[in-house]
């Protein structure tokens, strides 16, 4: 039978046991260790990008749904909650599913509102009726239909 260095043998295991823990903080160091750091820096094409936190933002919104043809359907209200360059999270009454795409007209004070598009990757049941709603924001269609909506919301 094999020694593995448990009452005799000076007590090693393996040479990694009797080694003095790791210094609170460094990188070795599970506890130190935070979401951020889980994150990648890169991405590889036709990955999806990490959706880290936004800032708080409250606004009003008008938002629809656009059909596979790129036409919006009917129009209904929500409030925006967090904004960053990639994404939005808004509370709606109406449930989203995910991948659809969500033409948006955020309704600022003192300023026309600002155009954006998103494509719903969260929905979840909020409270109250509402839905919290994760929206991928890409570039605005050129489609005739889109362009129109936003000409009677902004």
């Amino acid at each position: 039978m094999q020694d593995c260095g448990g009452s005799s043998g000076g007590g090693s295991w393996g040479g990694g046991f009797d080694a003095a823990p790791p210094p609170p903080g460094s990188a070795s160091d599970p506890a130190a260790w935070d979401e951020q750091s889980a994150i990648p820096t890169r991405t590889l094409p036709g990955q999806p990008r990490p959706r880290t936190g936004g800032m708080p933002f409250d606004a009003e919104l008008d938002m629809s749904e656009l059909d596979d043809r790129e036409r919006p359907g009917p129009t209904w209200t929500g409030r925006s909650r967090e904004l960053s360059r990639a994404h939005m999270v808004v509370r709606s009454r109406r449930m989203c599913y995910t991948g659809k795409r969500i033409l948006i007209a955020v309704h600022l004070i003192d300023d026309r509102p600002v155009r954006l598009a998103g494509k719903v990757y969260l929905c979840d049941y909020d409270s109250d009726g509402m839905y919290k709603v994760g929206l991928d924001l890409f570039p605005l269609p050129d489609a005739p239909h889109v362009l129109d909506w936003f000409a009677k919301h902004t």
